[in-house]
């Protein structure tokens, strides 16, 4: 702040006029620049002394008191501002930090009270199941539970009743909360309906209305022992009473009303099947690998008894699931079955299959085993290669072209060759532009010529070759946006070697010419072009700006030294 000794002034706090101690001036909102300028623009500022009254007194403006309160307990605790803010550096105290209260011990969340207002921010909801055992059934309630702090003093806690259930033996129920219009008192009121399937307690929702909805507290754990559904395994499969509890218990209620229809939930939690489990909770009961109604786990899972123990060793995935149900509806062993969805595990994915091996000719389980043999680890290539294969009319009847020993090698050749095909119009048109070019640039001299390339596929290859981005410019050069040419040597002129591209008003002059790695190899720098074969190239440009001249049998005419050029 600015600091002023003004005699004029008097301190706003003890009235002594600043000789002793000068004064300055304070702003009544401080806090942030904000407020300041405010403060600034409409006056809202006094006169205080610098020691006593602002900065270092008892009672000095910046060693008013900070307060805090915990909600549970009621204790306060005064801090002076200096206090408050070693407090809040040495303990890393920010916005919505935890802290443990001196008095009571409990853990409080740190809100600062100007931003609270009325105290609505402080509440809290929790979601809370009860369970209790009573006439030979366990009865569950679930309760939305909010709880108060700040505006009202009273400890209560408001709670509703979200839903109900009954587990027997064979038999399960649930009501749910609903509105309903009351005639009796002309408005809606709700009651508890009764519902056909058994599901949570609280939906889920990732909206801002609903970011506080999910897991929920289960209180009466002990009362599943003490009734009917004291074999249901509960306890072992959300790990309720261990050291190491499942991530949350929503699927508790669903869990039980499964195992009051379908008793072979307590083998599958015990044998550790968490995925055949959790399928079910969320409505999947994957019928066709499983048989519900069996009475022992092989019928369960429609394979010998040595194959469930195999599979229990070693888990039950979704992959295990689709292999069981391709053994129940197909005519494969299960290690054969194992062998498909190891490699065609998706359900789509092995439809598109299907129709593929249907043409060919051959089962899926011939594909796996081809798949495995070339270390593919799924399907996607082969059937892309298929797709490519019918579109060029191959012969798949042919075991040789449906299952070809490069399968990487077909599918770029036979992906390469549509592209061919989409491209005859561009290379149609092309073909009137390449009589020109090579009219205009084919050349050869010194041991070297200059090749016009035929077609996109030629650029592109270059590119790949020699290892440069020329491959980017194939489509600019079938359009005429751009002219690319190849320096070869004349004994090998379908060997990539150096590559040009032209500019120019008359496409006589060169934009940029390049050899392998544009001059880079490990690191060095290797000679340029102009470098190695500069008279060659002069000798070109000035053949092509005296007008690319050719005698009768097309051979070029060299421009004689001290003619003028074009």
């Amino acid at each position: 702040m600015k600091r002023e000794n003004a005699r004029d002034g008097v301190c706003f706090l003890c009235g002594r006029d600043g000789t002793e101690d000068p004064l300055d001036f304070h702003h009544i909102f401080g806090g942030n620049a904000a407020d300041r300028k405010k403060c600034e623009r409409y006056g809202l500022k006094v006169r205080l002394c610098h020691g006593r009254c602002h900065i270092f007194g008892p009672e000095a403006a910046h060693n008013c008191a900070e307060t805090t309160e915990c909600t549970r307990c009621g204790r306060k605790v005064w801090w002076t501002e200096r206090e408050w803010k070693r407090f809040k550096q040495e303990n890393d105290v920010k916005a919505r930090s935890i802290l443990l209260c001196p008095d009571c011990g409990c853990g409080v969340t740190l809100y600062p009270r100007g931003r609270l207002r009325n105290g609505n921010a402080l509440d809290e909801y929790r979601q809370v199941v009860l369970l209790r055992a009573i006439d030979g059934a366990l009865r569950a309630v679930a309760l939305g539970v909010w709880k108060h702090h700040g505006r009202w003093e009273s400890d209560d806690a408001e709670c509703c009743v979200k839903a109900a259930y009954y587990f027997a033996q064979g038999k399960c129920q649930k009501w749910r909360r609903e509105w309903a219009w009351s005639e009796e008192e002309q408005k809606y009121t709700p009651r508890l309906v009764a519902q056909k399937t058994m599901t949570e307690p609280f939906a889920k929702c990732d909206s801002w209305m609903c970011r506080r909805i999910g897991d929920y507290a289960i209180h009466g754990v002990d009362q599943i022992a003490a009734s009917p559904l004291r074999y249901c395994a509960a306890e072992q499969f959300f790990k309720l009473d261990g050291d190491d509890p499942r991530e949350n218990t929503e699927g508790l209620l669903t869990y039980l009303g499964l195992w009051t229809r379908y008793p072979r939930i307590e083998q599958l939690a015990k044998a550790g099947c968490e995925k055949i489990i959790d399928d079910a909770i969320q409505g999947s009961m994957n019928s066709r690998a499983l048989n519900w109604r069996a009475k022992t786990m092989p019928a369960f899972f429609g394979v010998d008894k040595p194959t469930v123990k195999r599979l229990l060793a070693g888990g039950i995935g979704q992959k295990e699931l689709e292999a069981l149900e391709l053994v129940r509806h197909g005519s494969v062993t299960p290690e054969e079955a194992l062998t498909i969805c190891g490699r065609i595990g998706d359900k789509n994915e092995r439809r598109r299959c299907d129709a593929a091996l249907r043409e060919v000719g051959e089962s899926v389980l011939v594909l796996a085993r081809y798949l495995e043999k070339h270390q593919h680890k799924n399907a996607r290539l082969w059937l892309d290669y298929i797709d490519a294969a019918k579109r060029l009319r191959y012969d798949l009847a042919r075991r040789d072209v449906a299952f070809p020993k490069d399968l990487q090698g077909a599918h770029d050749a036979a992906v390469a060759a549509i592209r061919y095909e989409e491209n005859a119009a561009a290379r149609k048109a092309y073909e009137k532009r390449y009589k020109k070019l090579k009219k205009k640039y084919s050349f050869s001299a010194m041991g070297l010529c200059i090749v016009v390339p035929e077609d996109d596929r030629q650029i592109i290859n270059e590119g790949k070759t020699l290892h440069h981005c020329v491959g980017g410019y194939a489509e600019r050069h079938m359009s005429g946006a751009a002219t690319i040419l190849f320096l070869r040597k004349e004994k090998t002129p379908h060997r990539s070697y150096i590559t040009i591209e032209m500019c120019g008003k008359q496409g006589n002059d060169i934009r940029q010419i390049h050899g392998y790695g544009n001059e880079q190899k490990a690191g060095k720098k290797l000679a340029s072009p102009q470098e190695r074969h500069g008279a060659f190239i002069d000798l070109w440009l000035a053949w092509l700006k005296n007008g690319s001249k050719r005698d009768k049998s097309g051979r070029p005419v060299l421009p004689v030294k001290g003619e003028k050029t074009a």
